[in-house]
């Protein structure tokens, strides 16, 4: 995978779709890949290393903390964990 996961989301919520392509965005598209991926354990049940992403409503402002965090963690390899898949 050339790039993370978390960044990827990042890029395709901000790029601008060509003129017959649905606009990404949080909601729609970040927020299911959220709760597949990640809710198990960064959701409101269980906060693995204290990160609970469940609260994230986007990109707001502060966010910003949540958002490095989680593209710190999946860029060094530490997301996801040993023996689970990691996402196309």
């Amino acid at each position: 995978m050339t790039h993370t996961a978390a960044g990827l989301l990042v890029a395709l919520s901000f790029a601008a779709p060509a003129a017959d392509e649905k606009a990404v965005t949080f909601e729609a598209d970040v927020q299911p890949f959220l709760t597949r991926h990640c809710l198990g354990c960064h959701g409101p049940d269980k906060q693995a290393s204290g990160i609970r992403i469940d609260r994230a409503a986007g990109y707001r402002d502060e966010d910003a903390p949540l958002w490095t965090k989680v593209h710190e963690a999946v860029a060094s390899g530490a997301m996801p964990p040993a023996g689970r898949a990691r996402p196309d």
